[in-house]
């Protein structure tokens, strides 16, 4: 929600899907310029592997792919 909002404040329009198949339905019919993905997404295909569909049927779509786990650099 935080990102949609971000995203949105910049002036962008944003569609939203909850699954990796959903936001593929969704690129089939609207096109992105980026997509931002969570690495964990639910369903049958994560966020990575999302990324990794996207090139072949929109190589011009810029890819943003983000966890929400944190990690500490420092260990």
């Amino acid at each position: 929600v935080l990102v949609v909002a971000l995203v949105e404040d910049g002036g962008f329009d944003v569609l939203e899907a909850e699954s990796a198949e959903e936001a593929l339905a969704v690129l089939e019919r609207n096109p992105a310029q980026v997509l931002i993905t969570d690495v964990m997404m639910p369903g049958a295909m994560d966020g990575i592997s999302l990324a990794a569909k996207v090139p072949e049927n929109w190589p011009g779509t810029a890819i943003i792919d983000m966890s929400p786990k944190l990690i500490n650099l420092h260990e």
